[in-house]
């Protein structure tokens, strides 16, 4: 058996390399099929299209494997629940705990005039447990301790029976090797959790040699289907591996080069001009540095040196034409086809405006770029979405199967909160997420308990902006009764006052418990 690999994208981008030699890069995404053994694969540079007519083959490369999920977090405590022998569990106190003596865990309920022995625990129906300091026969009512927010440690007495509350059940502590009996489950404490989401995360080094691009992997790569099962029992499947591979490619030595550097004192239709008679490339490199507020190159191009027309180039990550250039935009390169002119010229058509300056420099050579495309659109295939800087350009975006992505969010873009509140005290609702704006797109609200039929209001707040949401319930202590979920989904994102900061949620009353699912789009203050 060998590795497979299924050819999906490649795109050539001109980059200028100093004043003496011009070079290009390519970026291919192959989709690796592993089979467990193999730790190399070879395909020919010609069968995937890398033999360039202007550059030849590629002379170096670099690949990133895109990694898969090997290992997931412990799982979390649940009564009534058959627990085997070394089961691990992360706990609500941070800490991990082991089962050293298997069994089922605490679901004893109170009971009215039941028979309770001493040191009995039972579990209250907001996961309280109890338990027995005096025998005797429970009551005809539900005590009133057995609610939410007891403390630990407060005392009832319920008809012949003496209770203490433990606190939220199980109540583990922090000590190493601290056991707790969990009805016939007995809990052993592992120490602080620290456990994190693991990663296969296999490299590769790029080798050509004989028409041929081998990727010599630091692993076997692992057969679609094939399963690892981590230590707390999750169990992840592995599928096709993504390569995303940069070839560099060696030009010839380019037979024109002129540079100069343009400021505000430039007068206008200052011209940088090069003799390209037997030349078919012009790549122009503007670089700017310090603050530039306006200025316009313009380009242009002619047989006898007397009469110039406008001609048009393209940049690396965009194959729209374009004859001109304004500062503001920031840095770039631009290619030009000058096949049949003797000359080319930079134009500054708009004065530079501000205290920067922009270096330009022009080179010729005499075979294009290769796969220069003058016209047209290209998708781009990224695993990780692009950077773009304040007035650059970005390619169309495509899926890995080639398809046009249309949608206004990447998905790790998306955030999700969920959980209840049962308190009038405001509880965070999405943790501030560093140097980006956190803005709530969907929200879905539900009554699933109140003590007290009353009108009850969630409010929801960034800090700054609070949005409010009303519930009147019809009936006393039945879920939700009267009251449907509220559920909102917002075309246009509510947006946050400001980055960097936490929403958070509250309700009117405590007599309560409100069940939330919201949705927030992660995004800079410029999209």
């Amino acid at each position: 058996m060998a590795i497979t690999a299924t050819y999906s994208n490649s795109s050539s981008q001109p980059n200028a390399q100093g004043g003496s030699s011009v070079t290009a890069q390519s970026q291919i995404i192959l989709t690796l099929t592993g089979d467990g053994s193999a730790t190399s694969f070879t395909q020919s540079l010609a069968s995937l299209g890398l033999i360039s007519q202007g550059f030849g083959a590629p002379t170096s490369g670099t690949a990133v494997i895109t990694k898969q999920q090997n290992s997931g977090l412990p799982g979390v405590w649940a009564k009534n629940k058959a627990y085997t022998l070394n089961t691990i569990i992360a706990a609500p106190n941070g800490t991990l705990q082991k089962v050293t003596t298997p069994g089922t865990s605490l679901n004893t309920s109170w009971l009215p005039t039941n028979a309770f022995t001493l040191n009995q625990i039972i579990l209250d129906s907001f996961g309280n447990g109890h338990q027995v300091t005096g025998a005797g026969i429970s009551g005809g009512a539900i005590p009133v301790n057995f609610g939410l927010n007891v403390a630990s440690g407060t005392v009832t007495h319920d008809g012949g029976v003496t209770w203490q509350c433990l606190g939220q059940w199980p109540n583990f502590t922090s000590t190493l090797n601290a056991t707790l009996t969990d009805g016939t489950v007995v809990w052993t404490g592992q120490g602080p959790n620290n456990v994190v989401v693991g990663y296969d995360a296999p490299t590769a080094t790029v080798a050509i040699s004989g028409g041929n691009l081998t990727l010599n992997f630091s692993e076997a790569m692992k057969a679609p289907g094939a399963q690892v099962t981590d230590t707390y029992g999750n169990v992840f499947t592995f599928g096709v591996w993504t390569c995303a591979i940069t070839l560099t490619y060696g030009a010839g030595t380019a037979t024109g080069n002129i540079s100069t550097s343009w400021t505000s004192s430039t007068t206008v239709n200052t011209t940088l001009s090069l003799p390209t008679a037997g030349q078919s490339t012009v790549i122009v490199p503007m670089v700017n540095s310090g603050t530039i507020t306006g200025g316009v190159l313009s380009f242009q191009a002619s047989v006898d040196g007397t009469t110039y027309f406008p001609v048009y180039g393209t940049i690396p990550a965009s194959f729209q034409p374009i004859a001109q250039w304004t500062l503001t935009a920031g840095s770039n390169v631009i290619t030009f086809n000058v096949s049949g002119f003797n000359f080319f010229q930079a134009v500054l058509t708009s004065v530079v405006v501000g205290t920067g300056s922009v270096a330009i420099a022009l080179q010729s050579q005499t075979a294009p770029p290769a796969n220069l495309l003058t016209a047209g659109v290209v998708g781009s295939y990224n695993t990780t979405a692009p950077t773009p800087s304040n007035g650059s350009a970005s390619p169309l975006q495509i899926s890995p199967s080639g398809n046009l992505l249309t949608q206004s969010y990447r998905r790790s873009q998306v955030l999700m909160a969920t959980g209840s509140i049962a308190s009038a005290t405001p509880a965070t609702l999405l943790a501030a997420q560093s140097g980006f704006f956190t803005d709530l797109k969907s929200l879905v609200l539900t009554l699933s308990a109140e003590s007290v039929a009353a009108y009850i209001t969630v409010t929801i707040s960034d800090g700054t902006n609070s949005y409010v949401f009303g519930y009147a319930s019809q009936a006393i202590g039945t879920a939700g009764a009267g009251s449907w979920p509220i559920a909102i989904n917002w075309d246009v994102p509510i947006p946050a006052s400001n980055s960097n900061t936490a929403w958070t949620i509250v309700i009117s009353a405590a007599d309560a418990t409100i069940r939330y699912v919201a949705q927030f789009i992660k995004q800079s203050a410029n999209f």
